[in-house]
């Protein structure tokens, strides 16, 4: 996988007819995208632009990505490939990391404890307003059906 990044102007937009496709334009857009077929597999290729942005917070090499699309050649562009993020204390990241990992693992579980709370109670409510409509108590057999599913979302139009 390569990854392509610059920073620039874009025009977004929904096209189609028939069929929508949500889809973005703009040299910028192009540019990117030469990056990213210019790029290195399992590297982050960005723009001297987008490097401008990052405000030294991951150390960087050259990418010549110039060398090897004439696009980005022609477009001035000067590539960069990420090597690492650094720390806020000026220490490459990295050290410490355990605790960090551990830190994460926690969080995560917090989100999907908060997660599946939202969710219940979102079951609950749902539940609740079918219950309470008039001549719609039959409803509520087959939601209690789809609701006991895992990760199933149960829309009902009324």
């Amino acid at each position: 996988m390569r990854v392509g990044i610059h920073t620039g102007a874009v025009l977004a937009g929904v096209l189609g007819q028939r069929q929508w496709q949500f889809d973005v334009y703009s040299k910028d857009v192009e540019l990117a995208n030469r990056m990213e077929s210019s790029g290195l597999p399992g590297r982050v290729h960005i723009s001297d632009r987008t490097l401008s942005f990052l405000d030294g917070q991951f150390e960087v090499e050259a990418g010549y990505g110039e060398k090897r699309e004439e696009a980005l050649r022609i477009a001035g562009l000067k590539t960069y490939f990420i090597v690492r993020p650094i720390s806020t204390k000026g220490e490459e990241a990295g050290e410490g990391r355990e605790g960090a990992e551990e830190d994460e693992e926690e969080r995560e579980e917090d989100d999907e404890e908060e997660e599946q709370k939202d969710e219940d109670e979102f079951k609950r409510r749902l539940r609740q307003d079918l219950i309470n409509r008039d001549g719609h108590r039959w409803l509520i057999t087959d939601l209690e059906k789809y609701a006991r599913r895992p990760h199933g979302l149960v829309c009902l139009f009324i």
